[in-house]
């Protein structure tokens, strides 16, 4: 039979046991409460890569131009008395400002996409020149910029405002290879991305227009040779020159946005 004592022990010890629990529990609690507290008031980090920090940079830079920009591409297309913004010329010198500014100078500029991990081409394509008419689908010549940054490309076009559509240089980032891009371009932005040196040759070699490539569409003969100058323009573009049309436009740019 316990004794007094026995008993008065056996008390203490589940009373210390109960208190130590608890106490834990209450230092558990504290801890946990000091830990959410810091944690929900704490600023969330998100890792970016260099292209991903490169690319919000460009996007900044380019709102931030896009006003000056319009108004200086309007007022040389006056002053030239051309129907369009220069679309070419335009964004050629686009191009130079932002690889200054950005890449040191450092990536290739061209017309044809090489794969490379970072460069930047110049594609020489289409749009139609009325996009909000279902109707009218006449389409003409347009260049824009598109940006490599490894998977991904940058399309940035500074005068598609010229369609009516937007007031602004417009970008969006897409991933290379996407099938949907082409839809994209065409629905949101009003582009045929079709690559004008291969329709010229399409028209030059009398393929008939219900052929590949592009079967459906074709150039009306009677502009075949401004299309022609077009296509030495871009070639020209495509070997890392400059066309010497283009050097009063470029120039006047590049002395406001350099």
């Amino acid at each position: 039979m316990e004794n007094q004592t026995t008993k008065m022990n056996r008390k203490v010890g589940v009373t210390f046991y109960i208190a130590s629990i608890a106490l834990l529990l209450t230092l558990g609690q504290l801890s946990w409460h000091i830990y959410t507290t810091r944690t929900q008031n704490a600023p969330i980090i998100f890792w970016q890569s260099d292209d991903d920090k490169k690319i919000i940079e460009i996007g900044k830079y380019l709102d931030s131009i896009s006003p000056q920009f319009i108004t200086t591409v309007t007022a040389l297309a006056e002053e030239n008395d051309v129907p369009s913004w220069g679309c070419g010329p335009s964004s050629y010198a686009l191009a130079k400002v932002l690889n200054q500014k950005f890449f040191d100078n450092e990536l290739p500029i061209g017309a044809t996409y090489h794969g490379n991990t970072h460069e930047i081409v110049e594609r020489f394509s289409f749009a139609f020149q009325n996009q909000e008419s279902k109707k009218d689908q006449h389409m003409v010549d347009h260049a824009w910029l598109e940006i490599y940054f490894d998977n991904r490309f940058m399309y940035i076009d500074p005068t598609i405002g010229q369609f009516g559509n937007y007031d602004k240089i417009v970008y969006e980032v897409f991933k290379v290879g996407d099938p949907e891009v082409q839809t994209i371009m065409l629905q949101k932005y009003g582009l045929a991305d079709i690559r004008l040196k291969t329709l010229v040759q399409k028209v030059v070699n009398r393929v008939p227009a219900s052929q590949e490539p592009y079967p459906g569409i074709t150039i009306d003969p009677s502009m075949i040779d401004y299309y022609l100058q077009s296509v030495k323009e871009r070639d020209e573009v495509d070997h890392g020159g400059e066309p010497v049309e283009w050097h009063a436009w470029i120039a006047t740019i590049l002395a406001r946005f350099s």
